[in-house]
C-alpha cells in the first residue's frame, strides 16, 4: 500500500544522520528568537502611530534598524530551512526594508557655500529660513518697512558641525532621549548645548560674521543687534514660537558668540520637545541666524491679519517698550480690534503690563510702567497697523501673525512674518449647562486664547515635574513663557492670570490644540491642586467636576508626529497574510514587515513540522508501561543523560516538556490501551498490517525529535498517522502546539466521523482546526503556558481515547454524544461504543 511506502520511507530517513535535524533545529529555534524580538520591537514602532510614545526621529532609524535586523535574522534561518522560498522571501524583504528606510532617512547636510548671505539676497528657504525669507520678501515686493540684517544660513550650520565631526556625537545624544524623563532630557540637553559653545567656529565663518556685523551696525544706525533664530522648519507649517533663543542687544565683537548661543538653543529641552513631538528630523531644522540691528522700541507687539476668535477682525495686541513682555507671556498692555472691512469700529481694551524691557547703551533693562500715561497709540497708528496687516496677508495669500514696533520717533518697523495657526470660526460646544447646578461655576474670567473644553485635575508648575504625573491636568499658573512648551504632553489645558492671546505659548497651544486661558486674575486663589474640573476655554469659564454624561470633548487632534509616521508604519505594521490557506499566502503578496514576519514564521513552523520525517539521528527508546514504542532522538538538553550511549531510557530520564504533558495526557488511567476486543483485526488485510505497522498484539511505534522545551513526534496508531509538533518558550506569541492527525483502518464515514469528533473537541480546547477529508491540522497558540500545558495534556487523552474509534464510528448523532462524554472525563469511548452497537 501507498500508506506502508510511504512510512517505511519516513523510517529510513529518521534514524540517518543527527547532525542535519540538528541544524534545523537550531534554525527554527533562532527563528524564533528572532521573530519575538521583532514582534517587540513592531510593538514599539506601531505605539508611534498613536502617539503613545514620542522618540527623536533618530531613535526611531535606530529602532528600526534592531527591527529590520531581526527580521532579516529571520529570513535568514528560513533560508537554511527552505532555500528556495527563502531566497524568494528575501527579494520581498530587501524591496519593503529599501523604502521604509527611504522613507526614514534624514535630509542630506551641505557644509557648502554660501555661509553667510544678506537679508536682500535671501530667497532660499532651504538656505535662509521663512523667518529670514519672509522679512525680505517684504521688503522686495511690497516696500515693507523692513531693517536691513544679514543671515548665516543653514550651510553654514552644517560647516560648523562638519568641521567639529558633532553629528555622530549629536545622534548619539539625541536617540537616548526619553521626554517621559524629564532629568534625563536635562541631561542631555545639557550636553547637547555645551557640544555647540564649546566646538570651535571655523575661521570662514567667524571672518564672514564679523564683516557683516561691522558693516550693519555702521548702516543700521544702531550699536547693538539682534541674532535671531530662522531655523528651516520655523515659522512655516510649524510655528516653533518661542522655541529657540533669541540674544538681543549684541555688540558686533560678539555676534559669534552670540550665534553660537543661538544655534545651542536648538537644544534646549523645549526646543527638543517641541520638535520630538511633530516628528522633525534634526536635520530638517537646521538652524539658519538672522542679524538685525535692535530697535530701540517705544512700543511693540504682535497682530493678527485675522483675529483666531473673530475672523471678520483684524487684532493687534502691544506692549510699551520691546515685545519681550508680550511674547513672553508676562503681560499685554492694549488690544485693539477693528473690521477687516474698511478697518472701522476700533474697539481698545486694556490689559497688565507691570514692566517694560528697554534698550539702553548697555543693552536690555527693565523699568516699572508709568501708568499716567495712557495715549500711547493713536488711532491712526492702530489703524495704519491695520492696513499693513492686510497688505501683508495680501502679499502671502494667507492670514498672518506679525511682529511689529514703533521706534522713538513713531516710525514703523516689521520684524517678522509667519502663517497664523488658529482654530479660527471654532467655537466652544458647550452649548448647555455642563454642572446639574447652572450657577456654580469656579471661575468666569480671563480671554480665550486657544479654545477648547476639556476636563481634568488642577496642578500646577512644582507637580508639573513630579514622575509619573498623568497626562489629565489642568495647569493653573500666573503667567504663560514659552518653556511650558517641554510639558504640552502632560497637559489638557492652561489658565493663567496673565499672559496674551499673542504670547508664543498661545501660538504653540493653538498648534497643538490645547485649550488656553489667559489674563484670568484670580485663577491661582480659586483653581485648587487636586480638583476635577472642567475647562470652557472659549467661554471663558471653568467649572466643577467633570463632564456629564453625554457631553463629549473635541476629538484629540492627530499630532504632526503621528501623521509624518504613518507612511513609515505603512510599510511595517499593516498584516494582509491573515489566512494561510488562501492563495495569496505566498512571497508576491507580502506588502509589510508584519506580512514578511507572518510568512516566514507560518512556513518554518510548517518546514519544522516535517523535520522528524526528513532527518534523524542515532536512537534510544522510551522504557514505559503503555504498548507504545517511541524512539527518542534529542537535539538539545531533552533527556538528562546523553541517549545515544543508551538503548532504552526511563520517563524519569525524559526532560522534554511538551513531551512529558503529552505524555500524561497518554498515560491517562481511564485510557484502555490492552483491550482490543471492540473491533475486529481479521478484517483487515494481512498484508497491508505486515507493511510496518502495528500488527495485533504487538506495540504501536513511534518517534520523537526533543529537546527541553520543543518535541517533534510521531506516532502511528493503526492505520493512522499522528504528528504533534509543540514549542515552549516561555513567550505566549512564540509557543504553540500543532497536530496532524490523519488516515485510519475503518472505513471512509468512520474516518470521516472521528475527524469531526476531534475536531470538535479541539476547538473547545482552543485550538483553531482545518480538516479536509480525513486529514485535520490543529493549532494552539498565543495562549499562556499554563493554558498551553493543559492543551497539550488533553490532546494527549483525546490521542489516546480516540485512536481506533474510526472502527466503530457509523452515525453522525453519535459525535455530540462522544463529545460530551470526552468532556465528562469518559476515555474509553471504542470499547462504550462497541456496547452500545450490541444494545
Amino acid at each position: 500500500m501507498v500508506v506502508s511506502a510511504l512510512v517505511r520511507q519516513w523510517t529510513s530517513r529518521i534514524f540517518t544522520t543527527t547532525t542535519k535535524l540538528r541544524q534545523i533545529y537550531e534554525s527554527f529555534r533562532e527563528l524564533l528568537e528572532a521573530d519575538g524580538e521583532a514582534h517587540d520591537l513592531m510593538a514599539e514602532l506601531s505605539m508611534l502611530r498613536h502617539g503613545v510614545v514620542r522618540m527623536d526621529p533618530v531613535a526611531v532609524a535606530r529602532l528600526y534598524e534592531r527591527f529590520s535586523a531581526a527580521v532579516t535574522r529571520m529570513v535568514v534561518q528560513y533560508r537554511r530551512l527552505q532555500p528556495v522560498d527563502g531566497a524568494l522571501i528575501g527579494q520581498y524583504l530587501r524591496k519593503i526594508d529599501f523604502y521604509t528606510r527611504f522613507l526614514l532617512a534624514p535630509p542630506e547636510e551641505l557644509p557648502v557655500e554660501p555661509l553667510v548671505l544678506d537679508l536682500d539676497d535671501c530667497g532660499d528657504v532651504r538656505l535662509c529660513g521663512n523667518k529670514a525669507v519672509n522679512l525680505a520678501r517684504l521688503g522686495r515686493e511690497i516696500d515693507a518697512p523692513v531693517p536691513p540684517g544679514f543671515v548665516v544660513t543653514g550651510n553654514g550650520f552644517h560647516r560648523f558641525l562638519y568641521k567639529n565631526g558633532l553629528r555622530p556625537r549629536i545622534n548619539d545624544l539625541l536617540a537616548r532621549i526619553d521626554l517621559e524623563d524629564r532629568e534625563g532630557l536635562r541631561e542631555i540637553s545639557s550636553a547637547l548645548t555645551a557640544l555647540i559653545l564649546e566646538s570651535p567656529v571655523p575661521g570662514e565663518l567667524v571672518e564672514a560674521m564679523q564683516t557683516r556685523a561691522e558693516a550693519l551696525c555702521r548702516t543700521g544706525g544702531q550699536d547693538l543687534l539682534a541674532v535671531r533664530s530662522s531655523a528651516l522648519a520655523e515659522d512655516g507649517e510649524h510655528s516653533f514660537a518661542g522655541q529657540y533663543a533669541s540674544v538681543l542687544a549684541v555688540p558686533a565683537p560678539e555676534v559669534v558668540r552670540a550665534w553660537q548661543e543661538v544655534v545651542a538653543s536648538k537644544y534646549s529641552p523645549r526646543a527638543l520637545t517641541y520638535r520630538i513631538k511633530l516628528g522633525l528630523a534634526d536635520e530638517e531644522t537646521s538652524m539658519a541666524v538672522l542679524v538685525l540691528p535692535m530697535v530701540a522700541a517705544r512700543v511693540s507687539g504682535v497682530m493678527y491679519s485675522r483675529d483666531p476668535r473673530h475672523p471678520d477682525l483684524v487684532a493687534v495686541h502691544a506692549v510699551r517698550g520691546l515685545g519681550e513682555v508680550l511674547v513672553g507671556g508676562r503681560g499685554c498692555g492694549l488690544s485693539g480690534r477693528m473690521r477687516r472691512d474698511g478697518l472701522e469700529g476700533l474697539l481698545v481694551t486694556a490689559g497688565l503690563q507691570e514692566e517694560r524691557c528697554v534698550l539702553t547703551e548697555s543693552g536690555l533693562a527693565r523699568r516699572r510702567l508709568d501708568h499716567r500715561k495712557t495715549e500711547w497709540i493713536t488711532g491712526e497708528q492702530w489703524r495704519e497697523l491695520g492696513r499693513w496687516a492686510l497688505k501683508i496677508e495680501d502679499c502671502f495669500g494667507a492670514p498672518q501673525d506679525i511682529e511689529w514696533a514703533l521706534d522713538e520717533r513713531g516710525g514703523l518697523v516689521i520684524l517678522q512674518a509667519r502663517p497664523l495657526l488658529s482654530d479660527a470660526g471654532e467655537e466652544s460646544p458647550a452649548a448647555v449647562p455642563l454642572t446639574p447646578d447652572p450657577g456654580k461655576v469656579l471661575l468666569a474670567d480671563g480671554v480665550c486664547a486657544a479654545p477648547g473644553l476639556v476636563s481634568g485635575v488642577v496642578i500646577n508648575e512644582a507637580q508639573l515635574g513630579k514622575p509619573n504625573q498623568p497626562c489629565d491636568g489642568i495647569l493653573v499658573t500666573g503667567s504663560t513663557p514659552p518653556s511650558l512648551v517641554e510639558w504640552v504632553g502632560k497637559l489638557r489645558g492652561v489658565v493663567a492670570e496673565q499672559g496674551s492671546v499673542a504670547g508664543h505659548f498661545s501660538t504653540v497651544c493653538r498648534e497643538f490644540g490645547i485649550p488656553l486661558l489667559v489674563q484670568a486674575g484670580s485663577a491661582v486663589r480659586r483653581l485648587v491642586p487636586g480638583q476635577e474640573v472642567t475647562l470652557d476655554a472659549g467661554a471663558c469659564k471653568v467649572y466643577p467636576g467633570r463632564l456629564p454624561a453625554g457631553k463629549t470633548e473635541k476629538p484629540a487632534r492627530v499630532s504632526p508626529g503621528c501623521r509624518r509616521m504613518r507612511p513609515v508604519l505603512d510599510f511595517i505594521t499593516p498584516l494582509a497574510l491573515t489566512d494561510p490557506a488562501r492563495e495569496n499566502f505566498r512571497p508576491e503578496s507580502c506588502r509589510s514587515m508584519h506580512d514578511i514576519i507572518r510568512y516566514v514564521h507560518e512556513q518554518a513552523v510548517r518546514s519544522m513540522f516535517s523535520a522528524g520525517s526528513r532527518s534523524g539521528g542515532r536512537r534510544t527508546r522510551l522504557e514505559s508501561d503503555l504498548p507504545l514504542v517511541v524512539h527518542l532522538l534529542d537535539v538539545g538538553d531533552g533527556l538528562r543523560s546523553r541517549g545515544e550511549e543508551r538503548d532504552r531510557v526511563g520517563l524519569e530520564e525524559v526532560r522534554c516538556r511538551p513531551f512529558l504533558a503529552l505524555w500524561k495526557g497518554l498515560s491517562h488511567p481511564g485510557i484502555d490501551w490492552r483491550s482490543r476486543c471492540h473491533f475486529d483485526w481479521k478484517s483487515f488485510d494481512d498484508l497491508a498490517m505486515a507493511g510496518g505497522l502495528a500488527r495485533p498484539g504487538s506495540d504501536f511505534s513511534s518517534w520523537a525529535v526533543i529537546s527541553r522545551d520543543y518535541l517533534n513526534l510521531n506516532m502511528r496508531f493503526g492505520y493512522h498517522f499522528t504528528l504533534v509538533d509543540s514549542l515552549w518558550s516561555g513567550e505566549s506569541r512564540t509557543s504553540y502546539c500543532q497536530l496532524r492527525f490523519a488516515g485510519g483502518g475503518g472505513e471512509c464515514s468512520g474516518r470521516l466521523l472521528r475527524i469531526r469528533f476531534v475536531a470538535l473537541v479541539l476547538e473547545r480546547l482552543g485550538f483553531s482546526v482545518q480538516s479536509r477529508a480525513d486529514l485535520l491540522e490543529a493549532r494552539l497558540a498565543e495562549v499562556g503556558e499554563e493554558e498551553l500545558e493543559r492543551g497539550v495534556e488533553l490532546l494527549g487523552r483525546l490521542l489516546g481515547a480516540t485512536k481506533l474509534l474510526d472502527m466503530v464510528l457509523r452515525r453522525e448523532e453519535e459525535v455530540d454524544d462522544l463529545v460530551r462524554r470526552f468532556f465528562a472525563g469518559e476515555y474509553t469511548l471504542g470499547a462504550w461504543m462497541q456496547e452500545r452497537g450490541k444494545e
